[in-house]
């Protein structure tokens, strides 16, 4: 799953653009007008778009079960910043910039666990 929505990658997956004969060769519109080394080359080409479209697909399947289990997991308080217009990228950084704790919190809150260690320290 992380092979697809690395947050420290910006690489996306696009959906894969169909090859055409057109492609090959300007003009041709069946494939009896490309020679026999223009048709391998769209044979070629037509395996490596199928190959391309199966990854998108994945990707697809992927997103679905990131999102389903990002709404599974999250605290109904966050679930506000997982507006379905946004990508998975663009959730995964609004959970990184909201989820971030601040200085003053976090200085708090090691004060507290100092006062209860340093209490329960020299209690008899």
């Amino acid at each position: 799953m992380w092979e697809y929505f690395d947050p420290d990658d910006n690489r996306a997956f696009e959906k894969p653009v169909p090859v055409t004969i057109g492609d090959v060769k300007e003009r041709a519109i069946v494939l009896a007008q490309l020679t026999s080394g223009e048709k391998a080359l769209y044979a070629q080409l037509k395996t490596n778009y199928k190959d391309d479209f199966v990854q998108y697909q994945q990707y697809l399947k992927e997103e679905v079960k990131f999102r389903t289990e990002l709404r599974k997991t999250v605290s109904p308080v966050k679930r506000g910043f997982l507006k379905d217009r946004f990508t998975t990228r663009e959730w995964l950084e609004a959970f990184k910039t909201t989820t971030k704790s601040d200085n003053v919190y976090m200085i708090g809150v090691v004060k507290a666990k100092h006062r209860v260690f340093m209490g329960s320290k020299y209690q008899e």
